[in-house]
């Protein structure tokens, strides 16, 4: 299970500025797929870990929400309060944990989703990886989740889905959303 490799502001990744692009920091594709070939010679499997709850301010639709305010195609793909945008705190949009660099993606709407599914077949069909972990996947709608595992299942019907819920997650384990969940009500009980 790799944390998110795509080039990032930070160095916890979790702030994606380009989901197809591998942060240099990290290698090259043809090492990631030297690096899949090689663990799965070795009858191991790789997951990566997908942000589609927010990106970075610098990632593009939101630099083009940014330039051009309400006539910008991506306005729809963030949930804003009010124009103008400006990157400030407290912000006039949404962000994961009240951050003004991590703004909230609209995952209902339908070019946001295009791409966010495109982002996911990609990594399945160019590199073969095995499955992704989910990134703060209860702060995302269950017909994206629904949709998401369609798409994946039908390029590799075993590919592994994870998703990151902090409470009960019966709701996501019902056979159309996720195989397995990270258990912190498991957790928090142990601790």
């Amino acid at each position: 299970y790799l944390t998110p490799i795509f080039l990032a502001s930070s160095s916890h990744r979790y702030d994606t500025i380009d989901y197809k692009i591998i942060d240099p920091l990290l290698g090259t594709e043809e090492e990631f797929k030297e690096l899949v070939d090689e663990l799965h010679h070795n009858k191991i499997k790789i997951i990566l870990d997908l942000v589609f709850n927010h990106s970075s301010t610098n990632f593009f639709a939101f630099q083009d929400l940014v330039k051009n305010q309400e006539k910008s195609a991506y306005r729809n793909w963030y949930f804003i309060e009010k124009f103008p945008v400006e990157m400030k705190t407290p912000s006039d949009y949404m962000g994961f944990s009240f951050s003004p660099w991590m703004p909230k993606l609209n995952t209902s709407d339908k070019e946001c989703r295009k791409y966010l599914f495109d982002v996911s077949r990609y990594y399945l069909e160019k590199f073969n990886i095995d499955g992704y972990r989910l990134d703060v996947a209860n702060e995302v709608t269950h017909d994206f989740w629904k949709e998401f595992r369609k798409l994946c299942k039908d390029i590799n019907n075993e590919c592994l889905i994870m998703g990151e819920i902090w409470f009960d997650s019966r709701t996501y384990l019902r056979g159309d959303e996720f195989d397995s969940v990270m258990n912190y009500t498991y957790f928090d009980a142990i601790r």
